[in-house]
């Protein structure tokens, strides 16, 4: 089976897309000049070079996300260990239930702290973005060489929603203070087209 090749972003400015509501800012002209990465359904919104997500417990669960073939390339979590301590292999799975065009684009990545006997060398190691798709999206970028982002869609308030609507609980870090952590020390230009006003400050800082 020939595989399509994972794009080298050295250098390059890479638009990065949440699913929060700015990604409908993208215009075609930008999309069209730059690469891009989005995570979840911004696939249905948008073409991106790599689509990616964290959602990774059971690749049923994004399933219609990679059926819409609306991507060059798709990376997804490998395998790992449950909350009740099962081991899953998505891979195996998706050779299963998803046609032959759309495994020749899949690439596979590991966790960082995933356990050696579910670990596997050939596979794109995640060191911080292995739980939330929006950091997912922006570490591929970074990892594969960008010295500049774009970013669109990353509005979320300090409980992860992307409306404002602050109900429930996280039992962890907010999605907003691990996005200010993933940049802190991180010399890499930012510009922030989200409507978070908190990140709009942060990112001006930084600037």
């Amino acid at each position: 089976m020939n595989r399509t090749a994972l794009p080298n972003f050295s250098n390059q400015t890479v638009i990065v897309v949440g699913s929060g509501p700015s990604l409908k800012k993208l215009t075609p002209d930008l999309i069209s000049k730059y690469p891009s990465v989005g995570c979840n359904s911004t696939v249905q919104y948008f073409h991106p070079t790599i689509w990616c997500s964290a959602h990774a417990d059971n690749i049923h669960s994004v399933k219609h996300f990679i059926m819409t073939d609306n991507f060059d390339c798709a990376m997804y979590i490998r395998a790992g260990v449950t909350s009740r301590g099962t081991t899953y292999n998505n891979e195996e799975e998706a050779k299963r239930i998803l046609p032959e065009h759309i495994l020749k684009k899949l690439f596979w990545m590991d966790r960082h702290d995933v356990p050696p006997k579910v670990l596997s060398e050939d596979t794109f190691l995640i060191r911080q973005g292995g739980w939330l798709s929006g950091i997912l999206a922006l570490e591929i970028a970074i990892t594969l060489g960008a010295n500049k982002l774009i970013l669109f869609g990353y509005d979320y308030d300090d409980l992860g929603h992307w409306d404002g609507s602050a109900v429930g609980n996280r039992s962890h870090t907010s999605f907003l203070e691990h996005h200010f952590w993933f940049f802190s020390g991180k010399e890499i230009e930012v510009d922030y087209r989200g409507q978070n006003p908190k990140l709009i400050q942060f990112h001006k800082l930084k600037g």
